[in-house]
């Protein structure tokens, strides 16, 4: 789950949740989102995340919308680990697990992934680490 713990610059730390189209399937609050053919999906991988799940919810073809809301350059988030490696310290890009709720250890090729911002301590799988998703 990427939750939300910061937002810079003086802003409150409550982001405005919007309705979006989803893809069908299961989301939980804190899932990773990206617009795939114009509606949120789960990100994966090394995706630029574009909007994060408000409250969780099954969507289905006559249920299809979903709260999220926008993820923006002054958001940091505290996520786990699927995994540790020499890839995660300061600084690092790296991918978005296949579940969407996690940071992996590997790093990103082309899109923007989770930039790690504090390694916090971690060590192993499913210690948390503090990342930037734009």
């Amino acid at each position: 789950m990427f939750k939300l713990i910061k937002i810079e610059y003086g802003h409150g730390n409550v982001p405005e949740p919007i309705l979006v189209p989803a893809a069908a399937g299961t989301y939980k609050e804190g899932d990773a989102l990206v617009v795939s053919a114009n509606k949120v999906a789960k990100a994966s991988g090394d995706a630029s995340v574009a909007y994060i799940c408000y409250a969780g919810k099954t969507v289905t073809s006559t249920d299809s919308d979903l709260l999220v809301y926008k993820v923006t350059p002054a958001m940091l988030f505290e996520a786990p680990l699927s995994a540790f490696g020499t890839t995660v310290k300061f600084g690092a890009k790296l991918t978005i697990d296949s579940t969407g709720e996690k940071v992996t250890a590997t790093a990103t090729t082309t899109n923007f992934g989770a930039y790690v911002e504090s390694v916090n301590d971690a060590s192993a799988a499913g210690d948390k680490v503090i990342v930037r998703l734009a």
